[in-house]
């Protein structure tokens, strides 16, 4: 049972400009993956995992999180 001081607001089922994450996967697939020749997924996976560790504060502020 919801509370009557709550309201729920339903979004669109595809509304990426509301989902903050599709904002940092926006910028690692363009500065990070994209552009690439990949030999195998294990070369995928590793260029993956260091592009996240290269997202830092600053960075996440600047794509418009808070």
């Amino acid at each position: 049972m919801l509370p009557k001081n709550i309201t729920l607001h339903f979004l669109p089922p595809y509304s990426p400009q509301l989902n903050p994450i599709e904002h940092l996967w926006s910028f690692i697939k363009r500065n990070y993956l994209s552009f690439k020749r990949y030999i195998d997924i294990g070369e995928v996976m590793q260029s993956g995992v260091d592009a996240w560790k290269n997202i830092n504060q600053k960075i996440v502020k600047s794509i418009g999180f808070s």
